[in-house]
């Protein structure tokens, strides 16, 4: 059985309790709690990956695909520029520009270049593209509620607090990393 509750009432995978304890025998300085819940965090990712991305196969579109439609259908009264729809969802902007492309295609989405600078190009739905989310909205997000469905709602707001503050702990240490990184030019006096 690769599941079990501990003594103190809390789920356990077996399985990962037995790769850290081989792993330990090399490196004793291991954490084995943090490898433990590195390995809890991307089984439950695949897992509602492979989860939600069957819910988006059954509209003929990727998760990729939806997030970008969510996010251009939430901001369809005032678009956003593919560079801050690149940051918004932690993707290139040329990531962007192909994901856009793909749901030109299908006649979902445009870009518009904005008119005091053309260099400047908006993401936008297309009447299809809004009406196309809207049809999919209710399943789809039907879907992702129940994704959480073996929490409770206490649960949820917390699991929601701890991977918040675990992604903000990230943030901080990759701006102290990058800060550390970049040579500091020397002031010239005049």
């Amino acid at each position: 059985m690769q599941f079990r509750v501990s003594e103190d009432g809390r789920l356990e995978d077996d399985t990962a309790k037995r790769t850290i304890a081989t792993v330990r025998d090399e490196l004793p300085w291991l954490d084995g709690t943090a490898v433990d819940t590195y390995i809890a965090l991307s089984k439950a990712y695949w897992s509602l990956w492979s989860m939600f991305s069957a819910s988006c196969a059954e509209f003929d579109i990727s998760i990729p695909r939806f997030n970008l439609l969510w996010v251009l259908y939430q901001d369809r009264n005032d678009p956003r520029s593919m560079t801050e729809i690149g940051q918004f969802l932690n993707v290139s902007t040329a990531n962007v520009t192909k994901l856009i492309a793909s749901l030109e295609t299908d006649g979902w989405a445009m870009r518009v270049p904005q008119e005091s600078d053309r260099r400047v190009v908006y993401g936008q739905l297309t009447p299809a593209g809004e009406k196309r989310f809207r049809e999919m909205m209710p399943a789809i997000f039907r879907k992702m509620q129940n994704l959480s469905d073996g929490i409770n709602a206490d649960e949820k707001l917390l699991l929601n607090h701890l991977l918040t503050k675990l992604r903000l702990g990230h943030v901080a240490d990759y701006g102290r990393a990058t800060e550390q990184a970049t040579p500091r030019r020397k002031s010239r006096s005049k």
